[in-house]
């Protein structure tokens, strides 16, 4: 392990560690500058953090199984509009951080 790559392992940077090769050659063909090179070495960084926070979430949640909004059969519950439920899965009511209250018996697939 070279010096670079111990540094990056002390400071729990594992992503980097991985991909900073690559950025290198990157930033060479492209002639990326400095500031550009740090800043998308650091974002993937932060990007691969936040995917693996999301799977220690997931996994923690102990969900009988994975499910999307894709596999959501609509035509079993007619009475649920598939365009209404799509509006708040834009990314404006996220940002707005609005609230969604469902409502309705056991079964239906509110989770």
């Amino acid at each position: 392990m070279n010096s670079l790559e111990h540094k990056l392992t002390s400071l729990k940077l594992g992503r980097v560690k991985q991909v900073y090769s690559d950025w290198i050659e990157r930033a060479r063909e492209t002639g990326m500058d400095y500031g550009e090179f740090l800043e998308e070495l650091l974002s993937e960084e932060l990007l691969s953090r936040q995917e693996n926070q999301l799977k220690k979430r997931l996994h923690s949640a102990s969900f009988p199984f994975e499910a999307s909004l894709e596999q959501f059969d609509f035509s079993r519950h007619p009475e649920l509009k598939r365009s209404v439920i799509l509006r708040y899965f834009d990314s404006s009511f996220v940002e707005k951080a609005g609230n969604l209250l469902l409502i309705g018996a056991s079964g239906l697939g509110k989770t």
